[in-house]
């Protein structure tokens, strides 16, 4: 494919029978932990580098199972086409599917596959690739605690520490996805205003019960999950019926402070 301006990577998924965790160079791109079918094309500019990457299924049981069911199937398909470009312009880069023929590394009841390629983006090096490595010693802990000094800020409605809060994530996702920071950091606090009008939506408690540390990235990404696989930061709908999850994914500065990065 000829150099481009503006190449716009996307993954295309068709999983089912199964629960999924589908990964860009080990970094959480999609996840379902009840194992729904799903058929959707997701973006993954913020997730990949310059040159050669890495892409994951890591398969496991359904509820109540303890193999993979037969008819479980994953497909993932990269594309690339300009970000302006129509869909149907769109280029297979890799595909990689379950079963198929990668290499299966079986660990324990999770089935892992993957496939290697490559990518010409005209951005940087995400700071994560080469920040240092996460210890699981302390770090739920420590988390907790950036989660709900975050969670405060959301109760204070107070936009411009927020915002200061994940400014390092909106400095690489404004290249990623070709805007310039000022845009990025608009882009994000509509995210966050959304949930600001109370009639609308409630800021629940940080849920801390039975929460579990995750470590992507080759060790170098950390997130907190409750059970259904959330963040446990979320607001619900004024009736209850609907949740607003924002998840917030850390690395470690050279300093070992915490980085919200994603």
């Amino acid at each position: 494919m000829p150099a481009n301006l503006e190449p716009y990577y996307t993954v295309q998924l068709n999983m089912a029978g199964c629960v999924y965790d589908v990964r860009v160079n080990d970094a959480p791109l999609y996840e379902n932990v009840r194992g729904y079918p799903v058929v959707v094309e997701l973006p993954a500019n913020r997730w990949i580098r310059n040159g050669g990457n890495e892409l994951g299924l890591h398969l496991r049981p359904q509820a109540g199972k303890t193999a993979l069911d037969e008819g479980a199937k994953a497909s993932a398909v990269v594309y690339v086409r300009e970000k302006e470009a129509d869909r149907e312009t769109r280029q297979q880069v890799a595909r990689l599917e379950y079963p198929g023929a990668a290499a299966v590394d079986q660990q324990g009841a999770e089935t892992i596959v993957r496939a290697n390629f490559s990518a010409a983006v005209p951005f940087g090096l995400f700071r994560w690739f080469t920040s240092p490595e996460i210890s699981g010693e302390g770090a739920l802990n420590e988390l907790l605690e950036e989660l709900d000094n975050f969670h405060r800020l959301l109760a204070a409605k107070n936009m411009e520490t927020i915002l200061a809060a994940v400014r390092e994530r909106d400095r690489e996702d404004a290249p990623a996805l070709y805007r310039t920071l000022e845009e990025q950091a608009a882009s994000s606090r509509r995210e966050y205003q959304q949930f600001f009008d109370e009639t609308d939506y409630t800021l629940r408690p940080l849920h801390t019960k039975d929460v579990r540390l995750r470590i992507f990235g080759h060790g170098r990404l950390a997130r907190v999950d409750m059970k259904n696989g959330q963040s446990p930061v979320y607001y619900l709908t004024a009736d209850r019926q609907t949740a607003g999850y924002l998840t917030l994914v850390f690395c470690r500065d050279v300093q070992g402070r915490w980085v919200v990065i994603r």
